[in-house]
């Protein structure tokens, strides 16, 4: 036997029998028969040594392993979704954005709660508009990416910490004042049940919100989220290897690219349950009941959640879904050992079918070895994922099925959502246990609202550019000066149409086409009018409806301007009504820093308006002297 070398290979084998000759005489060892033609055999007609690679250098060959066989597949109507979305809502600026979300609906419930429960503590001086509620929270969303060590430094006249924007605003004491009675639940009217009743008709309202527009994605993930809290709550949890390991769990429905759907607190284990569903799919079920169309969607969720029975359950009620899990929950899916495949290579995975309920696990050997279960993934084709090889320190290329490929793609929807809240998270705190879920609730909106403004746009605003374009049109919406003297400072808002360039600094479009707060006059460009109605009336002792009216009679009567440098007539009557009301001095009038009028301006305005209403016509119309101390007392009463 010594003639005889080792034979390692089938093909040293072949040809070791080749070259043996044997004679009818002598016994034989090994007789190959070849097959019929027609018939089976395992043999294949390919090198050993060779390795199979496709032209598409990320696929593999599809002939490699078969594809489990499905009775049904989702369909993808996302992209009609969108274009109807886009036709619908395309050029929305990012106030108006925000309030699909936070529409009058939701303001109006956090007023009527926060005003019943001011009364309920005997604070009945207490009031709230929907325009001061919008600006406190602009200055909650403000603070998220311009942070500043204490709240009371945004009111600080400090040259280094000074806020003018948040100070012209609102002032300190409102700020405190809302924040202090700010309800999101009848404290009389509470389920003792739920742990979460002072915050469930909020949460309610916001997730229906969020849904409005339908489930317009395809790929949705279900995963948790944590709000940071440190106080004492029975439901706070601790969850180790978290970034954020203390606080509130929420469990959120969320599409592939962020867009929050559903949410729902978790209230911990003394949490009334349905019997004999685990947590995990008592969730899936749960947030999935507001996707009507089950078969255009495919879920995502991971070990937490998934297990063999509820597979069977999403497959039995239309849902396909895809997702990790434990070694102890694939049910009648036999695999190698979690054990024997982690010592064999890299890309190594072994999968099993189960016709009856259309149920594929699929586990393979990664960094550690990774199990999913699906009922709508398929194994091939195999794609490539690159890794790090430690032996010879070099990246290298390993097989992938393709439901691993799929499930990491789609699974990181509320990671996404999480990150743009942690990003720009709100820096206000609050005294109140709720306070951290409710902010995180606005933050939640935000981000909702800077994903849609960007799907509907076709636009990639960052999320910091978009955080600043919607606080300053919330707080620059009819914004309230902090004295009186600011308030005389910016008076006549119908300024010359020709002044140059605009300003850096003018009001955002959404201000200026808001309809809120304007003169109507008639003029080739409408100009934003910076006073509110009580504020013109304390000016001009007119109404901005009975200005325009004395405008337009007092037209006729008065000289064109000949020149783009003329004074218009709008601004000479309103600078003489100014100077009629106020009885003040024709240069303190002038220096005014809307009107920008000399002295000897003003004194011509004056006088071409006086001649213009000593007209009979308009004498009898518009100027009345009282005839009795009655009436010269309700005059003087206002």
């Amino acid at each position: 036997m010594s003639e005889f070398k080792r034979l390692k290979t089938s093909e040293e084998i072949l040809e070791f029998l080749d070259n043996v000759d044997v004679s009818d005489d002598e016994p034989t060892d090994i007789i190959i028969i070849p097959p019929d033609v027609d018939c089976l055999t395992d043999e294949e007609n390919v090198d050993d040594n060779a390795i199979v690679i496709n032209d598409d250098t990320n696929v593999l060959s599809s002939d490699i392993c078969a594809n489990p066989v499905y009775s049904s597949f989702p369909e993808n109507a996302e992209k009609e979704n969108i274009k109807n979305l886009i036709e619908t809502y395309e050029g929305i600026d990012p106030l108006k954005c925000f309030s699909l979300f936070f529409d009058d609906t939701v303001l109006q419930l956090i007023i009527d709660f926060s005003m019943k429960y001011a009364k309920d503590q005997n604070r009945h001086d207490f009031f709230i508009e929907k325009s001061e509620l919008l600006k406190f929270l602009g200055i909650m969303i403000l603070t998220g990416y311009h942070t500043l060590p204490q709240m009371d430094c945004y009111w600080s006249k400090d040259e280094d910490k000074e806020v003018t924007l948040v100070r012209n605003t609102m002032s300190r004491n409102k700020f405190r004042s809302i924040k202090k009675n700010l309800h999101l639940a009848d404290n009389h009217n509470l389920n003792p049940l739920d742990k979460f009743s002072k915050l469930r008709p909020f949460f309610d309202l916001l997730n229906q919100k969020f849904v409005q527009f339908g489930i317009f994605a395809h790929n949705l993930s279900i995963d948790e989220e944590m709000v940071p809290y440190f106080g004492r709550h029975s439901c706070k949890m601790f969850i180790r290897g978290k970034p954020v390991r203390f606080g509130f769990k929420l469990w959120c429905l969320a599409s592939e690219n962020g867009y929050l759907f559903q949410f729902s607190p978790y209230g911990g284990a003394s949490t009334k349950r349905i019997e004999g569903l685990p947590l995990g799919s008592e969730v899936v079920f749960n947030l999935l009941e507001s996707v009507e169309n089950p078969n255009l969607h495919k879920v995502f969720f991971d070990n937490f959640f998934t297990s063999y029975s509820l597979m069977a359950m999403l497959r039995e009620k239309g849902f396909f879904a895809t997702g990790t899990v434990r070694e102890n929950r694939i049910g009648n899916c036999k695999l190698k050992s979690v054990k024997l495949l982690g010592k064999e290579c890299k890309g190594t995975f072994d999968f099993a079918f189960e016709k009856k309920n259309e149920i594929c696990a699929v586990r393979w050997n990664d960094n550690s070895v990774v199990t999913v279960l699906t009922n709508v993934g398929a194994i091939n084709p195999l794609v490539i994922a690159k890794r790090y090889n430690r032996k010879e320190k070099k990246t290298v290329n390993v097989q992938q099925p393709n439901v691993i490929q799929d499930y990491n793609k789609n699974m990181g929807g509320v990671d996404l959502h999480d990150n743009g809240i942690a990003n720009y998270r709100i820096r206000v705190k609050g005294k109140k246990w709720w306070w951290p879920l409710f902010s995180n609730a606005v933050d939640s909106a935000v981000v909702n609202s800077w994903k849609f403004y960007n799907l509907v746009n076709g636009e990639k605003c960052s999320q910091f550019d978009y955080r600043s374009k919607l606080v300053l049109s919330l707080l620059k919406s009819s914004s309230k000066k902090s004295n009186e003297e600011t308030i005389n400072e910016s008076a006549v808002s119908i300024t010359n149409t020709n002044l140059g360039r605009p300003s850096k600094n003018a009001l955002p479009t959404a201000i200026r086409k808001d309809d809120i707060g304007h003169l109507i006059i008639r003029k080739n460009e409408r100009r934003r009018c910076q006073l509110s109605d009580k504020q013109f009336i304390k000016k001009f002792r007119l109404s901005k409806g009975l200005a325009g009216e004395l405008i337009e009679v007092l037209t006729p009567y008065m000289s064109e301007p000949t020149r783009k440098s003329s004074i218009s007539i709008e601004r000479k009557v309103l600078t003489a009504l100014r100077f009629f009301a106020s009885g003040s001095y024709q240069l303190d009038i002038g220096d005014n820093r809307s009107s920008g009028l000399s002295q000897a301006s003003v004194s011509r305005c004056i006088a071409e308006v006086t001649d213009a209403m000593n007209i009979s016509d308009v004498v009898k119309r518009y100027i009345h002297f009282p005839d009795s101390f009655e009436k010269l007392n309700t005059i003087r009463r206002g």
